[in-house]
């Protein structure tokens, strides 16, 4: 839409209460709070709504792990006392799939922003002045706005690695995730829930797959117990994880394309035919013109405070363009925070609460402290575990890999951490996050009764654990 500019650089009217800049989970979320609290509100998207995580990331991505998860379980049909033959996949229709739920949910992205009556805007974002922006589109155009949120969201990194240029064949998870072929070696930089994402669905393809992590565990974030157990697993299906371990340098000869890797042992030389860049992401500001108008930087990251204020009075910004977590959940969050400040009711987001997952099978989620940072704070911490090897819900699945973990301060019952590996962990987060969110203790929680038979149990379980009564951990 085009939208006539008006020009208070002090005073006067605006043409919006509040513009965000940017239509992924946090800049949509955030126009639409800002407008059910009455906010003339308007939404600047440069592409197509939903951000990376609705278009290539979150959404796809979890479309073709469901696809690739019932091929497994179609390979294992046996265990279930059924039989399938001449089993085989297309990728062109787990990709057509995959778009399909994005379009569908891009679609209703729109409904919403219409049913709340916010000018979606579609163009390039830059600011002019603090309150006044440009929109380079079909047509330039520059609107005003007294409260602006930047929610520009982030971009794959590229390491610095010789070679790379020359390599040709180096994805990143925007073309990974609607890839049109699998490739026959596959090198994944990076052991964060991008690059095991990818490991997993590749592998469970048909790639042979390694993983190279720099750092001496796969999701170095996460509670060391639970990464040793999904590695286990991801080891188990076929997958190469080399820990301590970089790509060094690309090497291309004729048609053979080999990579260098470097660790603790030395260096050796392995062949890929495909290089995805899983190491990470990168804040997204360029373009938006923020030396213009004083935005100070943190790094590569805006700075805001806990209200999500830039530097600069009536400027927000939420989401990966902040920097950590770079997490679509906690974009929401943000969002609907920032909106809700703005509009005269601040609130801030509670991150020790803030769940994260990894959709690989099994799955690995966790909310709050790991053991070892609960220890190097409390002094009186117990841990309560559980396996689903033990719960009947899971045997009759035929998902029995993994456990529930609950990190206890002994003498008060907080539940200062939970970590999930296994089926449908990043669903059975949810009951931990709340507790732990709520402050509800590991005593109330093994209260509360749990529906038989439910992998839900295992929570209960683990509960139980941590208070020395588990019924039926042998």
């Amino acid at each position: 839409m085009t939208v006539s500019a008006a020009k208070p650089d002090s005073g006067g009217s605006y043409d919006f209460d509040v513009a965000v800049i940017g239509g992924g989970p946090g800049g949509y979320v955030a126009a639409i709070r800002a407008a059910q609290l009455g906010a003339k509100t308007a939404l600047i998207e440069k592409e197509s709504l939903g951000g990376t995580c609705l278009n290539v990331g979150c959404i796809p991505t979890k479309a073709v792990i469901s696809s690739v998860a019932l091929f497994r379980n179609m390979q294992n049909a046996s265990a279930f006392g059924l039989s399938a033959d001449n089993l085989a996949f297309d990728m062109a229709g787990i990709s057509g799939g995959a778009r399909k739920v994005v379009k569908q949910l891009v679609g209703g992205v729109g409904v919403l922003l219409k049913k709340n009556g916010i000018a979606h805007i579609r163009g390039l974002g830059s600011f002019v002045t603090a309150n006044s922006i440009r929109v380079q589109g079909e047509a330039e155009q520059t609107i005003t706005a007294k409260n602006v949120i930047i929610a520009t969201g982030s971009v794959p990194s590229r390491p610095p690695i010789e070679g790379l240029d020359a390599f040709r064949e180096v994805w990143t998870s925007d073309n990974a995730v609607f890839a049109d072929r699998v490739p026959g070696k596959l090198l994944v930089v990076g052991a964060g829930a991008i690059g095991l994402e990818f490991a997993y669905i590749f592998n469970a393809l048909g790639s042979s797959v390694t993983v190279v992590e720099m750092m001496p565990q796969i999701l170095p974030a996460a509670d060391s117990e639970a990464t040793a157990e999904l590695g286990k697993s991801l080891r188990k299906q076929g997958i190469t994880i080399k820990t301590g371990t970089t790509l060094k340098k690309a090497l291309v000869s004729g048609k053979q394309r080999r990579a260098l890797i470097s660790s603790g042992d030395g260096e050796e030389t392995i062949d890929a035919d495909v290089i995805l860049l899983a190491a990470g992401r990168k804040p997204s500001t360029e373009g938006l013109d923020l030396d213009a108008i004083g935005v100070k930087m943190n790094r590569a990251a805006i700075a805001v405070d806990a209200n999500y204020r830039t530097s600069v009075p009536g400027v927000y910004a939420i989401g990966d363009c902040i920097g950590e977590p770079l997490l679509a959940h906690a974009a929401s969050a943000e969002g609907e925070a920032a909106a809700e400040t703005i509009m005269g009711h601040p609130r801030t987001v509670n991150y020790h609460a803030m769940p994260a997952a990894v959709y690989t099978h099994p799955e690995l989620a966790s909310v709050g402290d790991t053991e070892a940072q609960a220890r190097e704070k409390h002094a009186d911490v117990v841990v309560g575990k559980f396996a689903f090897a033990i719960n009947g819900r899971a045997l009759g699945g035929r998902e029995t890999e993994g456990f529930v973990k609950l990190v206890v301060s002994e003498k008060h019952g907080e539940i200062l951490g939970a970590h999930i590996v296994g089926p449908h962990a990043s669903d059975l987060l949810a009951e931990c996050a709340t507790a732990i969110a709520s402050e509800i203790t590991v005593d109330e929680l093994i209260h509360s009764v749990h529906a038989h038979p439910t992998l839900s149990e295992v929570v209960m379980e683990a509960a139980h654990d941590a208070r020395g009564r588990c019924i039926h951990k042998v």
